[in-house]
């Protein structure tokens, strides 16, 4: 058995000693401490603190008073906003119209009460403005209603026949066609790159659609293509500074026109003018021959 020096003994015996008065007193000192009770709310009906009559914390009157202050997210407001007397009419219209839009699909009133919280049940006024509104298609037997674009194009058989029949009108614009058919952008790319149609761009987005008329498709020589690219064509938006840079204006021709055309009616209105003589020494003159 090892041997400890007295002083040794001594410190071991101690440290269990002060290690338990230590905890004594800190345990005196939590007891002594003044304690905070949670305050139980009370019901309305003033009972005692039972557990049966306390307030859910989200029915307090103070939760309900902040939730009321809360703005209502955007979305939430519209749709209140929406079915309220307050709106006007119109706004109601326009709101179901881009619903519909956007459904690319009949709907039915409970379906559009759905989509923009517009309750139609509840306008005969508002039924009819959506009835006979030239954007909207009724179908009486299913009572639903449904979004009716400039042209019905469906798939890329029906742009196709749309682009022949308007072959020769200088082509279709992309923004007259954007709201016929959810599948249009991705249609156009791919009649594209079949060379099927031609897509002209603006930044890079199609603008304005061709039929492709493959009969006036000629092969040119690379000499003829590398003068055509050397050509630098202005901008939409420079068109104008370019032309006025040159010395020339956009409607300086037809101005010309209509300067031209007036002069030649009031030159007219002179010569068939009668003529009143006041002279008698020129009677008998026909002042009007040249």
């Amino acid at each position: 058995m090892p041997k400890f020096p007295v002083g040794s003994k001594v410190l071991m015996l101690a440290r269990p000693y002060f290690s338990h008065t230590k905890q004594g007193a800190m345990k005196k000192r939590m007891l002594a401490a003044p304690t905070i009770k949670k305050a139980n709310l009370q019901g309305t009906s003033g009972g005692g603190g039972s557990s049966g009559n306390r307030v859910s914390p989200a029915h307090r009157p103070s939760a309900l008073g902040s939730a009321r202050d809360r703005p209502l997210p955007p979305a939430l407001a519209t749709a209140v906003r929406s079915s309220s007397s307050e709106m006007p009419m119109q706004m109601k219209v326009y709101n179901v119209i881009n619903a519909l839009r956007e459904k690319d699909a009949p709907a039915s009133e409970a379906e559009i009460m759905r989509l923009t919280a517009i309750n139609l049940a509840a306008s005969n006024e508002l039924r009819e403005l959506l009835k006979n509104n030239p954007k909207i298609t009724y179908h009486p037997r299913e009572g639903t209603y449904q979004y009716k674009p400039k042209y019905a194009i469906r798939s890329k058989e029906d742009l196709l026949k749309l682009l022949y029949d308007t072959r020769d009108q200088g082509g279709t614009e992309m923004k007259e066609l954007i709201d016929s058919w959810a599948g249009l952008p991705q249609a156009v790319t791919e009649l594209e790159k079949s060379g099927e149609i031609i897509v002209l761009t603006q930044n890079n987005r199609p603008r304005i659609l061709f039929w492709n008329q493959k009969e006036y498709n000629v092969m040119m020589s690379p000499e003829f293509h590398e003068y055509w690219h050397k050509v630098q064509v202005p901008r939409e938006a420079d068109l104008a500074k370019e032309l006025e840079r040159a010395g020339l204006k956009s409607m300086e021709v037809f101005s010309t026109a209509t300067k031209g055309d007036g002069a030649l009616k009031t030159n007219k209105r002179r010569t068939n003018k009668r003529i009143k003589l006041t002279n008698t020494h020129l009677e008998g003159i026909d002042l009007g021959q040249s």
